[in-house]
């Protein structure tokens, strides 16, 4: 990919993103109260957490932090290794990383301020990564959103201002309604399928309504599909695997999308290790964007 004059990131509306969630702010699963003890600093975490367990992937469960959690040191070698390794995009999640001008009571310790996020954003374009922000809203993921996150399906929890952008959306919401998704979701949302295993069998792509009203996870048994029904539907695509069951999916998930989406649909791949950007997770983060890129190669090969 041509990437430009003084090797600034593509604007990728008319290029295909080869794209990292990498997480900046990390507060987004747990709970949070006003009156509740959080560390203010990784020396009082370890204080308050001294022999935290791995689980079984090699992930460590998450804490609500009330200062910065992201590693910079760790951040700047993952970035660097996306470029290394040929990708072109970031998915920031932002959450409490930075210091919202019209929010300041959403900071954290450490929490970036406007001039040192437009450096940053420099650098990773000057890198040759399109960096994208992520903000989660959902009701399950939006710890970072403090006192705010009791207003959830109020207006003021959902107020967005529009800056010329175009929105991404994690399409799991269609597993619980196919067709009322279709039916409301503007075509002008692209949309990221995510779907994190290796079975694309014609099993598994066979929608089921049956699990649409499911109460627990068997909802999601239509995620694999739902990659199909969407590009077939009109709407624009960036499927999102994982490395977090499979070392296997990128490879999977790239061949199958290749031979099956319509290419006019199709706007690119994301991958979402879900390892935060700590020192005890780097190495997870790592052979993500390894195991992404080299299925990148095979598929796509330049």
């Amino acid at each position: 990919m041509n990437l430009g004059s003084g090797g600034k990131a593509p604007a990728l509306t008319d290029n295909f993103g080869w794209g990292v969630l990498l997480h900046l702010g990390s507060n987004m699963w747990g709970d949070w109260t006003p009156d509740g003890k959080y560390p203010s600093s990784r020396e009082e975490e370890r204080k308050m957490f001294p022999n935290p367990q791995p689980r079984k992937n090699g992930s460590y469960p998450n804490v609500v932090r009330n200062y910065l959690g992201a590693d910079e040191t760790v951040w700047r070698e993952q970035t660097e290794y996306m470029r290394d390794e040929g990708l072109n995009l970031v998915m920031i999640d932002v959450g409490e990383a930075y210091a919202y001008p019209s929010h300041p009571e959403l900071r954290v310790n450490g929490s970036w301020d406007a001039d040192r996020m437009r450096t940053e954003l420099k650098r990773l374009r000057g890198l040759g990564l399109e960096p994208v922000p992520k903000l989660n809203f959902s009701a399950g993921h939006d710890i970072w959103l403090k006192e705010y996150h009791y207003m959830t399906s109020s207006r003021k929890y959902y107020e967005v201002e529009r800056h010329g952008v175009r929105a991404m959306l994690w399409s799991d919401k269609i597993c619980g309604g196919k067709e009322d998704f279709l039916k409301r979701m503007s075509k002008g949302v692209l949309q990221v399928p995510w779907y994190y295993g290796v079975d694309f069998s014609e099993e598994k792509l066979t929608w089921k309504p049956e699990f649409e009203t499911s109460q627990d996870w068997s909802v999601q048994r239509n995620l694999a599909s739902s990659i199909i029904v969407l590009a077939e539907a009109g709407f624009d695509v960036m499927p999102c695997t994982s490395n977090w069951s499979h070392d296997e999916a990128a490879d999977a998930m790239i061949r199958f999308c290749k031979q099956r989406v319509n290419p006019a649909r199709l706007k690119g791949f994301l991958t979402a290790p879900w390892f935060m950007t700590l020192e005890s997770q780097s190495g997870k983060l790592k052979d993500g964007i390894r195991l992404f890129a080299a299925a990148k190669r095979k598929h796509y090969p330049a």
